[in-house]
């Protein structure tokens, strides 16, 4: 978290784009800059840094500071947000955070809102019609506006090249106008601008960019930004969810049978440990050990060959104990301290290593964004593996089943269902 970093010089401008996310699916949180300590638990982070009508110094420091603060590893779309009348210090806080993201991305400044009547082509930013210059904007007392042109103001306020993308250009295609925007980077734009007149053009300029294969900031009044998250989204949609059973009641059998023929599922049955016979408890407890880790290498792999088989196909990926059929399950009430280890002690070890093959799939696959947990152990099991420290309960899905969110560990955030084995 956060998957987005919108940063808005100022708080209006900061919740008009959030909510444009939220509306792609996308949950989202508005902050303060100057609340230094709040690490809010959302897809998309929308952060007001008040810096409109500061210096462009000030400006670009407030700018720097808030993605430093809050873009993650994860974050995969950085967004700033700009004045959709072109107000403000445009050129200074787009460097703010092409430095901030530490890398060579160009910024794409995409002043078109077509919903809001915004429209820039024939380098003049239009509003409702209008040249920009012509309206309430260029008597704005504290940001007045003296030019319609986005082009000049860059030019003017950016310390970085800047390219050109005209109309013309746009209607050539996405592709042709991907190998323009590389060439242009290529030739030292940080910043592109680019015209557009309708939905049609921001989806061809995000698709585009898309194309370029490497990472972009989206420069905006939302619009843009909105796209280029809905595209990534769309490349999403292969959802999957992990559920983990380790229960070996009646009632769980019989909800697996049902899964696993009603849902896109691949299931794996993990195998209990072969526990030693006739040895002394150090034996046994080696041998034990090299049985568990033969069987978390085998149901791994198995996890794994299932899921590319079924590709974008599968949509629950279920790990369960094969201790679920009445023919494999194993009766523990003869273990004890004579074999090396107990039966208490057996079963958390089980179960701890399904939490561990399940946490181990569950990081190698960003497509699997949703756990659930059948049984008290196997649920803790999971959680501890993934590094969870707590988690959030949300909401009741039915009596006896929660709905929550992790906090804590390797994937913070990640929504959980947790329900009881019977």
């Amino acid at each position: 978290m956060p998957g987005i970093l919108i940063a808005a010089d100022d708080y209006t401008g900061a919740n008009d784009t959030a909510v444009l996310m939220v509306r792609k699916g996308f949950p989202a949180c508005t902050v303060l800059e100057e609340e230094e300590k709040c690490r809010p638990n959302a897809a998309c982070i929308a952060v007001s840094t008040d810096s409109r009508a500061l210096s462009p110094e000030a400006a670009y420091r407030r700018v720097y500071e808030a993605t430093r603060r809050y873009m993650r590893e994860d974050t995969f779309l950085l967004s700033k947000r700009i004045d959709s009348t072109l107000r403000g210090n445009l050129g200074a806080e787009i460097c703010a955070m092409l430095d901030a993201a530490g890398d060579e991305r160009c910024a794409l400044v995409v002043p078109t809102f077509p919903g809001a009547g915004r429209v820039y082509k024939d380098r003049c930013l239009y509003v409702n019609g209008v040249p920009l210059d012509e309206t309430a904007a260029a008597k704005d007392p504290r940001n007045p506006i003296r030019t319609r042109s986005a082009l000049q103001l860059l030019r003017e306020q950016s310390r970085y090249p800047v390219g050109e993308i005209r109309i013309n250009d746009l209607r050539q295609g996405a592709e042709a106008l991907s190998l323009q925007m590389k060439r242009m980077k290529a030739e030292g734009a940080r910043l592109i601008l680019c015209e557009a007149e309708t939905e049609a053009d921001l989806i061809t300029l995000a698709e585009a960019a898309r194309g370029m294969k490497e990472p972009f900031i989206c420069a905006d009044p939302g619009a843009f930004s909105c796209t280029v998250a809905g595209l990534h989204q769309a490349e999403r949609r292969d959802f999957r969810l992990f559920f983990l059973v380790g229960s070996v009641n009646a009632v769980a059998a019989a909800q697996m049978h049902r899964l696993s023929r009603e849902q896109d599922t691949v299931v794996v049955y993990m195998d209990m440990p072969s526990l030693p016979q006739q040895c002394g408890a150090e034996e046994a407890e080696a041998a034990l050990a090299e049985s568990a880790r033969d069987i978390a290498e085998k149901t791994s792999q198995e996890l794994e060959q299932k899921m590319a088989a079924a590709g974008g196909n599968v949509k629950t990926v279920c790990l369960c104990t094969a201790g679920i059929f009445p023919e494999k399950k194993i009766d523990l009430t003869g273990c004890g301290p004579e074999k090396g280890i107990g039966e208490n002690e057996l079963s958390a070890r089980f179960n701890q290593m399904m939490g561990e093959v399940a946490a181990g799939i569950i990081r190698r696959h960003p497509e699997i964004r949703g756990a659930a947990a059948c049984g008290g152990d196997t649920a803790v099991a999971l959680c501890r593996s993934l590094g969870a420290k707590a988690e959030y309960p949300l909401e009741e899905v039915i009596p006896l089943a929660v709905y929550g969110k992790l906090a804590g560990g390797t994937k913070d955030g990640l929504p959980i269902i947790t329900k009881g084995g019977m």
